[in-house]
């Protein structure tokens, strides 16, 4: 499996645009078709129990770390199943390492932050 790195070598580890709460999207976008009535013409299914996510060569864990810190001050009993792909083996490690830490909670609170920082700075 390759990895995407440019022509000076360098391995892209952070994106572009802001990080996005991918929770409240969905919400947001539920709330539309609920309102419009589109969710009746469609069959989709509103359920508030769980939220799967799935996310493709997101770069980085931007979104992931936005979505989690932000489910726990709106509306921390909604489960949340993220599915990742991404297409190097580098990124994936990374993104894993970076949620690995932030979900430590043997780790005290700034601990977290400073392993967090020191790994997303390098």
């Amino acid at each position: 499996m390759g990895t995407p790195i440019d022509n000076n070598h360098v391995h892209h580890f952070w994106g572009l645009s802001p990080a996005l709460d991918l929770k409240f999207l969905s919400n947001a976008s539920r709330t539309l078709l609920v309102a419009s009535g589109a969710a009746d013409d469609l069959s989709v299914e509103v359920e508030d129990s769980e939220l799967n996510i799935l996310q493709i060569a997101p770069g980085d864990a931007r979104h992931t770390v936005k979505t989690l810190a932000q489910s726990w001050r709106r509306d921390p009993k909604k489960k949340i199943k993220m599915t990742l792909w991404e297409p190097s083996e580098e990124g994936l490690a990374r993104h894993m390492l970076l949620t690995s830490i932030l979900l430590d909670d043997k780790l005290l609170p700034k601990e977290r932050q400073e392993i967090f920082m020191e790994v997303f700075g390098n």
